[in-house]
C-alpha cells in the first residue's frame, strides 16, 4: 500500500474520471443526476444486498414513489457469506448491480470496481453534518467509496449471574479494571486446566471476531493501521507514531498475555470450542461480540442471563470501538450511473435508511438519530458504541486477516519478537 501503488493509480484516474464527470453535469453538457427525467431515461438501479428482501422492499417501494422521474429501485438478496465471491465473479464476467449494500469490507475490496461518489454531489459539509465521524471511513479528498447507511459496533456482552456470583455489579470500563476482576472471574482446575474462562483473548481460531477485536486494540491504542493522508494511502502498523512504545507493540503484548499459562492472566486456550459457543454454554464470562449479534444469541439460549456494555476503553476520554460500517457503492460497470447517482443519495439521506439499518440488523449513521437516544436498553448501548464506532481502510480484507492471526501466532510461539513480527507483518500489509 505505498504511495506508488497500483491501487491508488487506479484510485485517482477513477477519483479523476468523477471530478470531470462533475464538471460536465453542472456545466450542462451531460446530464445531472438530480435534474428531472423520465422513468425511462433514467433507469431501473439494481441494488445487491443481504438484507431481507421483505423489508427492503418496503422501504425501496416508498422510495420509488417518491422519484418516479429519477430512478425505480429494484433489489436482489444475496447469502452474506458467498457475497463478496458472487460480486466478484458477476463483474469479472460483466455482470452484475448497479449498486451494492454491504459492509465495509467488501466495498473497500471493491474500490478499483467502484463509481466513486464526488464531493460535487455531497458536500464534505453536509456530510459531516448528516453521518458520525467512524463514516467518514469511505471519504477520500474528492470523494466517498459510498454513502453510508449503518454501522454495527463491537460490544460487551457479559454473564450477569457469574458477575453476581463473583460481587462485580457492573461490567468494566477500562482494560486496567477489566484485568483486575479477571482473576476473579477465571478458574483453573489443579491441573491447571481452564474451568471457567473471563475472557477470550490470545488466539485467532477459535475467538469469533478475532481480527475486529485486535483491530480494536489498535485502533484505542493510537495506531489508525490505513488512512489516507492527504498525498495517498499510509499504512501506519509498524509505526511509533509519537509514542513511547509502538502501539502495535503495546495491543499484541496485551491481547497475548490472556492466552500464556506462565502469565497471571491467563484465561483463553486455542482447544476451547469458539468464544460464541461458550458464551453460550456459561463457560465464557465475558464475549466481545457485534451489536447484530443480540438476538442470535438470545435466541441460542434463551435461559442465559447476560447483558451488554460498551467495550473496555484504554482512554475513558477518548472512548473508541470498533464498527463494521455498511454503504451503498455504485458499480462503475453499471449503465444507470445517473440513475444509480440520484438513488444512492435518496437511500442514504432518507427516513427509510433508518428502516434498512434495522433490517441488517445494525445501527443508523446518522446523528440526529443516534443523539435521540434509545427506549430499548440494549439499543440504546448500541447508539452510544456507534457514536465512537471507528474502522480502516481494509482494502484486503482476507489477506489482512492471515497477516493479522500469523503476527499473534509468530509472537506469542516465539518466532519472533514483538517488534520484529509487527514489522514483518506490516511488510505483508504493504503488498
Amino acid at each position: 500500500m505505498q504511495k506508488s501503488s497500483t491501487f491508488q493509480l487506479i484510485l485517482l484516474l477513477a477519483f479523476g474520471f468523477a471530478a470531470a464527470a462533475a464538471v460536465l453535469m453542472f456545466a450542462g453538457v451531460i446530464p445531472s443526476p438530480f435534474k428531472k427525467e423520465s422513468v425511462g431515461s433514467a433507469g431501473t438501479v439494481v441494488v445487491w444486498g443481504t438484507v431481507s428482501k421483505n423489508i427492503i422492499l418496503d422501504s425501496f417501494n416508498s422510495l420509488n414513489k417518491g422519484n418516479e422521474d429519477k430512478f425505480v429501485l429494484t433489489y436482489v438478496q444475496k447469502n452474506a457469506e458467498t457475497f463478496g465471491e458472487e460480486l466478484t465473479e458477476a463483474l469479472a464476467s460483466g455482470y452484475g448491480p448497479d449498486v451494492i449494500l454491504a459492509p465495509h469490507e467488501i466495498i473497500l475490496s471493491q474500490t478499483n470496481r467502484i463509481y466513486p461518489y464526488s464531493i460535487n454531489y455531497f458536500p464534505k459539509r453536509n456530510y459531516y453534518d448528516v453521518f458520525i465521524d467512524g463514516a467518514r471511513l469511505f471519504e477520500t479528498d474528492e470523494a466517498y467509496f459510498a454513502l453510508p447507511v449503518a454501522v454495527d459496533p463491537l460490544v460487551l456482552y457479559y454473564n450477569k449471574e457469574i458477575y453476581k456470583t463473583n460481587n462485580l455489579t457492573n461490567p468494566p470500563a477500562t482494560w486496567e479494571e477489566f484485568v483486575r476482576n479477571q482473576s476473579k472471574l477465571t478458574s483453573l482446575s489443579d491441573s491447571g486446566n481452564l474451568n471457567q474462562s473471563a475472557v477470550a483473548l490470545g488466539t485467532f481460531s477459535n475467538i469469533t471476531n478475532a481480527k475486529d477485536i485486535f483491530s480494536l486494540l489498535l485502533l484505542q491504542a493510537g495506531n489508525p493501521i490505513v488512512y489516507f493522508d492527504g498525498q495517498g494511502v499510509r499504512q501506519t502498523l509498524a509505526e511509533n507514531l509519537g509514542y513511547a512504545l509502538m502501539p502495535a507493540q503495546a495491543a499484541l503484548e496485551f491481547f497475548v498475555q490472556f492466552a500464556d499459562p506462565a502469565k497471571t492472566t491467563y484465561s483463553w486456550h486455542r482447544s476451547w470450542p469458539s468464544s460464541s459457543d461458550s458464551f453460550l454454554a456459561g463457560k465464557l464470562v465475558n464475549y466481545f461480540g457485534f451489536a447484530s449479534e443480540y438476538n442470535y444469541l438470545k435466541d441460542k439460549n434463551p435461559h442465559l442471563n447476560f447483558d451488554v456494555a460498551e467495550v473496555p476503553q484504554q482512554n475513558i476520554s477518548k472512548r473508541q470501538t470498533f464498527g463494521r460500517f455498511y454503504g451503498l457503492a455504485i458499480m462503475k460497470s453499471s449503465s444507470k450511473i445517473q440513475a444509480a447517482l440520484s438513488a444512492v443519495y435518496a437511500i442514504s439521506v432518507s427516513k427509510e435508511a433508518e428502516k434498512i439499518a434495522s433490517a441488517i440488523p445494525a445501527v443508523s449513521v446518522k446523528r440526529e438519530i443516534l443523539a435521540k437516544g434509545a427506549v430499548d436498553p440494549y439499543q440504546q448501548i448500541f447508539y452510544e458504541a456507534s457514536i465512537v464506532a471507528k474502522a480502516w481502510l481494509d482494502f484486503r480484507p482476507t489477506q489482512s486477516a492471515k497477516i493479522f492471526s500469523d503476527l499473534v501466532d509468530n509472537y506469542s510461539s516465539g518466532r519472533l519478537r514483538a517488534v520484529e513480527a509487527i514489522k514483518e507483518a506490516a511488510g505483508l500489509l504493504n503488498k
